[in-house]
């Protein structure tokens, strides 16, 4: 179950408050996302159906927009549904914020999950695309010189980019971005999954990629992308810089990015469990308005913190 509302603006990727992209808009193609800041942070989205493309997310362009038809929200995830060249798209955004697991909730990795269905009765050919600017990896309006690359892991590839000029925890305080460490996309070891860096030809243009091709088909086809960052050092106590918790033990980022593609079903279980929980506790206590709160709540308060 979940809940279908309209909030100031939806949460996409919460998982700590360098790490945290936002939709401001009704649709999801109506603006390009943002930091919390305000500060934009593409994600852009394309479904490409029989040649034809059409945008699921991002800001108004020359592509033409999906119709988006639903967004619901429960406690760890936002769902939107659009329709687009005879397909039904659902995409899904989910942080595994189980406050019972502190090795998963301090993981720097969401998922976007995609689910393509034939509405037509015809056959078509549909390819889901993500890409990542790489804003994500700077603050402020000045880009600077940008690095990436891709690389294989067991079970699946993914794609990063990073300054090429490191100076973790390099700024503090309030109403700020990262301003160091590295984004990355991975995609599962399935055939038609794909991801790369593609370095811009204007300076802030660069993005990493992650595509799911799936070919001709009138069946429901179904995938997953991993969103993750590497904020290379976390925070400092008593002048000693510290790795996030998640790192504690020696895991790397693309430890982590090859669990979060591992146990993506079985994450993906628990995270529907506890959404269901906590909106019947809700509903029970004090109705539809009171669950709205609490699962709005769940996801912005966690991912206040670090």
């Amino acid at each position: 179950m979940s809940v279908c509302a309209r909030i100031p603006a939806v949460p996409l990727v919460t998982c700590d408050p360098y790490f945290s992209l936002w939709s401001p808009s009704d649709r999801l193609t109506d603006s390009d996302t943002v930091h919390w800041t305000g500060a934009i942070k593409p994600l852009r989205g394309t479904v490409i159906v029989d040649g034809i493309s059409y945008r699921y997310m991002g800001s108004p362009g020359e592509t033409a927009a999906a119709d988006q038809q639903e967004l619901r929200l429960s406690a760890t995830a936002s769902s939107y549904v659009f329709r687009a060249g005879g397909i039904r798209l659902q995409i899904v955004f989910r942080t595994p914020l189980l406050l019972d697991d502190l090795d998963l909730l301090s993981r720097p990795c969401s998922w976007m999950d995609f689910t393509v269905i034939p509405e037509d009765g015809i056959a078509h050919t549909v390819t889901v695309v993500l890409d990542a600017n790489e804003s994500q990896c700077w603050n402020g309006d000045q880009p600077p010189p940008i690095t990436g690359g891709s690389c294989r892991l067991d079970g699946g590839a993914c794609a990063w980019m990073g300054k090429a000029v490191q100076i973790p925890l390099s700024h503090s305080g309030d109403d700020v971005a990262i301003d160091w460490g590295t984004f990355h996309l991975g995609v599962p070891d399935r055939t038609g999954f794909e991801t790369g860096y593609h370095p811009g030809t204007q300076p802030g243009s660069g993005f990493v990629r992650a595509t799911a091709s799936f070919g001709v088909t009138s069946e429901p086809q179904s995938g997953f992308f991993v969103l993750a960052y590497d904020d290379i050092l976390s925070i400092q106590y008593f002048e000693n810089a510290h790795r996030g918790y998640w790192a504690r033990n020696g895991m790397t980022i693309r430890d982590a990015i090859r669990e979060a593609i591992d146990r993506h079903d079985i994450e993906t279980a628990r995270c529907i469990s506890l959404d269901e929980h906590l909106e019947a506790l809700a509903l029970a206590s004090a109705g539809p308005d009171y669950a709205l709160l609490c699962i709005t709540a769940y996801r912005q308060s966690i991912a206040a913190h670090k």
